[in-house]
């Protein structure tokens, strides 16, 4: 439910103060990384419009990330409408329709949710004109998406603070579940572990409800290893939410994030550094070229900024889930070793292209017959 995001309270009266408020800009739009609570946001929104007869109608559609089916969102804004099309109608058809049935209808919000690029609206049938009387809505992973859409001030949903992530955790797992654990250090080690996103707290809690405090320690174990999908009771959708992200970025963009995946967890990560790493190994184009796959990185909320311009931060799970790709694609073929000593025997090294040493000492002994061909080391 939207009341276990109290600290969203603020960005949420900024998006609805613009929505009621007459002279406002029509077209708004909220952005976020995956799983930070943008439709959660979405949805209260939509409930509260209907509720409290801000607007004479609200309809609503998922516009989502394949290939943009205007026939479709047609079909999804006129459901809320009462407009009923002739199945033989095209698609220029449906758009006078539906437009006149907008122009006609009185104060409209429509609200456009998980946008990826810029949207037809005139070709859907949405009018623009600055004499109807329509506000639109837009929520998206990306702030460019935002933009092109003419969303002048788009609204960035960020993760929750400490305090605030750990509320959520404890409602969500339950102050009684909790506090017959014994073990309360674990319960918020498990919470740290969730990096303040609202979709990995909700999924892990719910999982580990009702479980045993083996369960939870393994929990703990899996979080640390970057293996969250390996916990019993999480839905697969947390993985594939974040790594249908990092799929639609061009290859030079995935190319930077892979390597900012190499870092440690919360590292602060030197821009310069990454550029003359990416410029000898990743990226052909030069400097310019990675930062300006950085930009794209920063504005499909992949990247975190800091109060530092010359430093940039990985969040966990963006970094856990580039790690996984990173591994298992042959494009990049990227090798995670962990060692106290001496480097496991069994690795496949010679088919690896980036090898990450995480050293618990030292020093470290190489195998006699280690060959890593291709391999560059960032330890």
């Amino acid at each position: 439910m939207f009341q276990d995001f109290e600290s969203r309270k603020d960005a949420f009266r900024k998006v609805w103060e613009a929505l009621v408020t007459e002279g406002s800009s029509r077209i708004l739009g909220i952005y976020g990384m995956p799983g930070v609570g943008k439709t959660r946001m979405m949805e209260q929104i939509w409930k509260e419009a209907k509720e409290k007869k801000i607007f004479d109608k609200v309809t609503r559609a998922d516009v989502g990330n394949e290939k943009l089916d205007v026939i479709e969102l047609q079909k999804q804004i006129a459901s809320h409408l009462d407009c009923h099309y002739e199945s033989s109608d095209d698609k220029k058809h449906r758009a006078n329709q539906l437009k006149n049935s907008i122009v006609n209808g009185g104060k409209i919000l429509v609200i456009l949710d998980d946008v990826w690029r810029e949207i037809p609206l005139d070709d859907i049938g949405i009018p623009t004109d600055d004499g109807c009387r329509v506000n639109i809505l837009l929520t998206s992973r990306k702030e460019d998406a935002c933009l092109r859409n003419n969303c002048k001030h788009p609204v960035n949903i960020t993760t929750l603070e400490v305090d605030k992530a750990w509320d959520l955790f404890r409602n969500t797992v339950g102050a009684c579940q909790i506090d017959s654990l014994q073990d309360e250090s674990l319960v918020k080690k498990v919470c740290k572990k969730c990096g303040g996103l609202p979709l990995l707290i909700h999924a892990v809690g719910k999982a580990l409800q009702f479980t045993s405090h083996d369960s939870w320690k393994d929990a703990l174990r899996q979080l640390e290893k970057g293996k969250f999908e390996n916990i019993a009771g999480i839905d697969s959708e947390v993985y594939a939410c974040v790594k249908l992200s990092i799929d639609r970025l061009p290859d030079d963009a995935k190319s930077c994030l892979f390597l900012c995946s190499l870092y440690r967890e919360d590292a602060d990560i030197q821009i310069k550094k990454l550029i003359q790493i990416a410029t000898s190994s990743l990226v052909d184009d030069g400097e310019s070229r990675i930062r300006a796959m950085f930009n794209i990185l920063r504005s499909s909320s992949l990247l975190l900024d800091t109060q530092e311009d010359h430093v940039i931060k990985l969040h966990d799970l963006i970094r856990d889930v580039a790690r996984s790709i990173a591994a298992r694609d042959p494009k990049y073929a990227f090798l995670l070793v962990k060692s106290s000593s001496r480097l496991p025997d069994t690795a496949d090294y010679c088919t690896r292209k980036f090898l990450h040493l995480q050293l618990e000492t030292n020093i470290c002994c190489f195998p006699n017959d280690l060959v890593c061909q291709n391999c560059k080391c960032c330890g």
